[in-house]
C-alpha cells in the first residue's frame, strides 16, 4: 500500500542536498557580512584589548601608577611585591566607581573638566617637545 504523500527516496535525497547547499551559501554570506562589519569574535577581542589599553593609558596619564608606586612595564599579576599597591589602586577605582554612580556627581561636569585637563597635558607635552 502506497501512501499518497510519500515521495520517492531519490526526490527526498535531492531535496535534502539542495537545502544543505542553500544553508551553506547562507552561512557563507553571513560570514562575509560579519567580516565586512567586523563582527567577529576576533574583531570584538581586538576592540576590547584596544579599550583596555586606552583605559590603562588614562590611569598612567592621571599619575596613578606613580602615586601607587607601580612601575610601568611590570607584570602586576606575577609580581608579589606589587600586591599591596595593586590592591590599593583597585580599591581606589572601586571608590571612584561608587562616586560616579552616586547622585552627587554630575558626569557632564567631570567630562568637561577631564577634557580640559587632557588638553592642558597635551599642550604641556607639545610645549616641552618643541
Amino acid at each position: 500500500m502506497s501512501l499518497p504523500f510519500a515521495l520517492p527516496l531519490s526526490r527526498i535525497t535531492k531535496s535534502l542536498m539542495r537545502t544543505t547547499q542553500f544553508l551553506k551559501r547562507l552561512e557563507s554570506r553571513k560570514y562575509i557580512h560579519m567580516n565586512a562589519l567586523e563582527i567577529t569574535s576576533h574583531g570584538l577581542r581586538r576592540a576590547r584589548v584596544r579599550s583596555l589599553i586606552q583605559a590603562g593609558a588614562l590611569v598612567e596619564k592621571a599619575g596613578l601608577l606613580k602615586t601607587f608606586s607601580l612601575p610601568v612595564g611590570s607584570d602586576f599579576q606575577k609580581s608579589p611585591e606589587l600586591k599591596d599597591a595593586i590592591g590599593a589602586l583597585y580599591k581606589g577605582l572601586l571608590v571612584l566607581n561608587d562616586m560616579a554612580n552616586s547622585t552627587d556627581v554630575h558626569i557632564p561636569l567631570w567630562s568637561q573638566q577631564g577634557l580640559a585637563a587632557l588638553a592642558e597635558t597635551k599642550g604641556g607635552e607639545l610645549r616641552a617637545k618643541s
